[in-house]
C-alpha cells in the first residue's frame, strides 16, 4: 500500500506541473486518489492471464493491451495485439478517440507497473472510463503467462489450480520427470536376519 500512495503521490505532483494544455480535469485529486487505493482497477497476475487467455473475437468483452513505454522498447517485443502510446504522449490528440471507446477496457501496462500507474491516474483525472493497470510488468508477462501458457493458441490446464505457474512451468518443461514405463521398480532383495546367540556362561 505504501509503494501505491508513493506512486500516487508522484503522479498527482507531476500532473499539476506538467504540460497539459486546456485539458480540464473532470476529478480533484482527492477523487482521483480514492479511486487509485480502492485498487479496482489493478489488475494482478492472474487476471491478466485470464484475460489474455479467453478475450477473443467471440467474447463479451472487448479488451486493449496499451503498451506505455518507449517505441524502442515496444518494437522489441509487446503483449501480440498491443498498441504503443508512450507514457510522455499519452495526452495526444492522436489517441483520443481510443481513449473515448467506452466499448473498450484499456489495459495499461510497461516494464514493471510505475509508469503504467502514473498515465492512468492522469488520465482518470481527466475524465477518461474503463482504464485498467496491469501490476506485472512485460517481461513477466511474457515469460510467466504468453510463452508457459501458451497464450497464441488458447492453452492452458483447466484441471490444474488456477494459473499455478510453478507447476506449469515444471510439466512444460519436463523437470523431473521420469517415464515410468522404461523400467519396471525392482523388488526389494530379502535380507535374512541373522539368529541371535543365546547367552553364553553365566551362574550355573
Amino acid at each position: 500500500m505504501k509503494i501505491l500512495i508513493t506512486i500516487i503521490t508522484i503522479a498527482t505532483f507531476f500532473m499539476s506541473c506538467s504540460n497539459s494544455g486546456d485539458k480540464q480535469y473532470a476529478l480533484t485529486v482527492q477523487e482521483t486518489l480514492d479511486i487509485v487505493t480502492s485498487k479496482v482497477d489493478m489488475l494482478k497476475a492472474d487476471e491478466v492471464a485470464d484475460i489474455l487467455l479467453t478475450e477473443g473475437d467471440d467474447a463479451t468483452q472487448k479488451y486493449q493491451f496499451i503498451d506505455v513505454r518507449i517505441p524502442q522498447q515496444f518494437t522489441v517485443w509487446h503483449i501480440p495485439g498491443a498498441i504503443n502510446m508512450p507514457a510522455k504522449n499519452i495526452l495526444s490528440e492522436d489517441y483520443v478517440e481510443l481513449l473515448n471507446n467506452k466499448n473498450v477496457v484499456k489495459i495499461l501496462y510497461c516494464n514493471r507497473s510505475r509508469q503504467a500507474t502514473n498515465s492512468y491516474v492522469e488520465l482518470t483525472q481527466l475524465g477518461y472510463k474503463n482504464l485498467k493497470v496491469s501490476l506485472v510488468g512485460y517481461s513477466f508477462i511474457k515469460h510467466n503467462i504468453i510463452d508457459t501458457l501458451n497464450v497464441k493458441n488458447k492453452l492452458y490446464y483447466e484441471d490444474s489450480p488456477l494459473y499455478d505457474y510453478a507447476k506449469i512451468v515444471k510439466e512444460t518443461a519436463g523437470a523431473g520427470s521420469v517415464d515410468s514405463g522404461d523400467k519396471a521398480a525392482k523388488p526389494r532383495k530379502k535380507v535374512a536376519r541373522r539368529k541371535k546367540k543365546g547367552v553364553e556362561g553365566g551362574c550355573g
